[in-house]
Parts: C-alpha cells; structure tokens; sequence
C-alpha cells in the first residue's frame, strides 16, 4: 500500500479517470480568502492549511506543498472567509501533481452546508465582478508560483480552541440530541482522518441491543442500524468498558472479518461512552480503508467526544 502523499507519477488532471466527473460542475476561481483545513487530526498541534484556487459545488482545486495520495478520503474544513463560513465534509483526492496541486471532489453535503457554500460562491463571483470591472483582477491563482501553505489562520491557532468549539456548539443544541450527535460524528470524522463514524447508544427497551443514532463517512452503519452489543468488536467495547483500536480487521480475531470486508474496512477504534458511574451506554466507532489507518491519539480523541456525548445522553 503506498504511503500518505504517494501517488503514481502519472496521475494528472489530464489522463485521471475522474478527469470527466471533475468537469460536470463549472469550477469558481477563487477572489477572496479561502482555505481548506486537511489536518484536523489529533496528529499534528498545528493545523494546516491550504489555499484554494478554485471551487464548485461537486468540488475543488487546492495547492498543497507536496503531492497528495489518489483516492484516499480526506476530513475537511472549508474556511470561506468572506463570509464567515467554516463547512465540515469529506473529500476524495482524485487526482495530485508533483508541484502539489490537487483535485478533490465533494460527497454528498447536507442541505445546509450545500447552501451555506452556494452563498459564498455568489459571493466570491460579485467579488470577482467587481475587480474586473475596475480593472484590479487578479492573477489567476492556478498560475501563481507554488508557495508553502499557511500553517496557521483566523480559528485554528489550537487544538484547545477546537474542543472550546465542539463544546460549545453541542451546547447550542439544547435538548435536542440528534443534530448534536450528528455533529460530534461528523467531528470524529475530520479529526481522525476516518472514512465512517457513528454513534450507537443502548436500546432503553432492550438492552442488549445498540441502535445507531448518528452516521457520517462512507463506511458507517446505516441510521437505525442495530448491532448486538454482546457481539463483534463493539460487543467487546462494551464488555470491556474500554477503548480497542483495530490496525487490520482481516487479521484481528475481535473483529467480523466478513462484515468488514464487505464494507470496506480495514481499521477501526471503538469507544465506550460511559456513565459517570462507569456504566457503559453507547460506543462511538471510527473506521478507515486503510491498515493502520489510525494513532493512538485519535482514541484519546474519540474519549474526549465520548464524554461530550455522554453529557447529551443523559
């Protein structure tokens, strides 16, 4: 398997066979301020970004500092900031070349974030307008001299102040658990570099049971979804009360081998959320295609988001 930030050396926005999908949507060249946050991950205390130079609604065109891995799934923040817009999603890199350009495409966003992007788009287009009519446009950024990324920006100067957020933005919910558990997945996504998350809690009527509540990623359980909590590798989590990771399901005995070969997976992290009292009442699961797809501290990670959920599960 080929290391983060490989790629065949002929893979290029010209012979990619993505190169087709990439076209559907017309591609905005970017006016104003914009970068995408890659490293959400727990791995780094410093977040890194990267310019964007073009965007659409199925996708977009970033400058990275070196070549990027074809067809992995990557967490993504998107900073727009003209006006004020931070989106959480996924992105598939589909193609990457050696100056650090890379294409990725856009999943499926939810309706408010897809609204959210539309209106930063009309945004950067009056921008764009503007400058051309006074004569003041921009150099096309796809043709600048490569530069090294910004390490920082406005929001993400620490990983302190991420958590500040997530707390707080839980808190915003109020009583109202299903958009917060929704979140918080979709959190657990960006910050461990995972294709799938989910959170199942205990079926109050039965408990041997864990119904899935909240679903992000590709790879995760279907909403609703109920797994045997004495079963498989959540079964464990549960009966341990404690926090496993899995480096290859293929060879790891806790893990339904058939299942996850369906799916896809190859890594996972299971998390207990527990009760003050240490009483086990949900897991919260991160996967990857990817062996080894995970450090340790992205459990440390998920335990923290854990306890953020318990305080919602009450």
């Amino acid at each position: 398997m080929d290391s983060p930030g490989s790629r065949p050396a002929d893979i290029t926005p010209e012979n990619s066979i993505f190169a087709r999908e990439r076209r559907r949507a017309v591609r905005h060249r970017v006016h104003t301020p914009a970068y995408a946050n890659l490293n959400g991950s727990s791995q780094g205390a410093v977040l890194e970004l990267c310019e964007i130079l073009d965007i659409s609604e199925g996708g977009m065109c970033i400058q990275a500092s070196s070549p990027m891995k074809v067809n992995r799934l990557l967490p993504l923040c998107l900073d727009l900031s003209e006006t004020g817009t931070r989106i959480h999603t996924t992105g598939h890199v589909v193609w990457s070349d050696q100056s650090g350009k890379t294409g990725i495409r856009f999943p499926e966003m939810p309706e408010a974030s897809r609204a959210q992007l539309q209106q930063w788009l009309a945004t950067n287009a009056a921008v764009g307008s503007a400058a051309k009519a006074a004569g003041t446009e921009e150099q096309d950024p796809s043709q600048r001299p490569v530069q090294a990324r910004p390490t920082s920006a406005s929001g993400y100067s620490s990983l302190i102040h991420e958590w500040a957020e997530i707390e707080k933005e839980a808190e915003l919910f109020g009583p109202d658990m299903e958009p917060a558990l929704q979140m918080i997945v979709q959190r657990a996504l960006t910050l461990t570099w995972a294709s799938g998350a989910a959170v199942a809690l205990m079926n109050k009527l039965k408990p041997s049971e864990l119904i899935c509540r909240a679903r992000a990623g590709t790879d995760s359980p279907e909403l609703g979804a109920r797994l045997q909590a004495g079963a498989g590798f959540s079964g464990e989590c549960v009966r341990a009360a404690a926090t496993l990771k899995c480096d290859d399901a293929q060879t790891d005995s806790r893990v339904d081998r058939k299942s996850c070969r369906a799916l896809g997976i190859r890594s996972l992290i299971a998390c207990p959320i527990k009760r003050r009292s240490g009483e086990v009442i949900g897991i919260l699961e991160v996967f990857s295609p990817e062996t080894a797809a995970f450090w340790d501290n992205d459990s440390t990670v998920l335990e923290r988001l854990a306890r953020i959920v318990r305080r919602r599960a009450r």
